[in-house]
């Protein structure tokens, strides 16, 4: 391990066998909260980071090949935190993350969905807030 907590990630056979493991992160805090199979046969991982980034946590996605090797990351946020819960691939290749930022908006937790091209670059971020608690 790197850091406090890092992303664990297993690729089993059908039988439970663990065919590899890989341990991502940096000297801080890094969670992976929702993983999918991606076009290409590898693997797209969404949550928050500590260790990289602009601020107190940020959006983290990890781009993995089907044998685990990390191809690419990407972290997107302010400067309080921010983090993924739920991550998804589109037919164009893009993705799409969802979860939830204090850095932007009015100070409070608010709902933000992110979409990326599949090489990982943001096109466009969306921020959504409650009027009414």
């Amino acid at each position: 391990l790197t850091g406090s907590d890092d992303v664990y990630v297993l690729k089993l056979n059908a039988d439970g066998v663990i065919q590899w493991s890989k341990i991502i992160g940096g000297s801080n805090a890094d969670w992976g909260t929702s993983i999918i199979n991606t076009l290409d046969g590898g693997f797209a991982i969404g949550g928050f980071t500590a260790s990289f980034g602009a601020g107190g946590g940020d959006f983290y996605m990890i781009k993995m090949d089907a044998n685990g090797n990390l191809q690419w990351t990407k972290t997107i946020g302010g400067d309080d935190t921010d983090m993924a819960f739920s991550i998804t691939q589109a037919s164009d290749g893009g993705y799409a993350l969802a979860g939830y930022t204090f850095s932007y908006g009015q100070s409070k937790k608010i709902f933000t969905s992110l979409n990326l091209n599949g090489a990982g670059i943001l096109q466009w971020t969306k921020n959504y807030w409650r009027t009414q608690y």
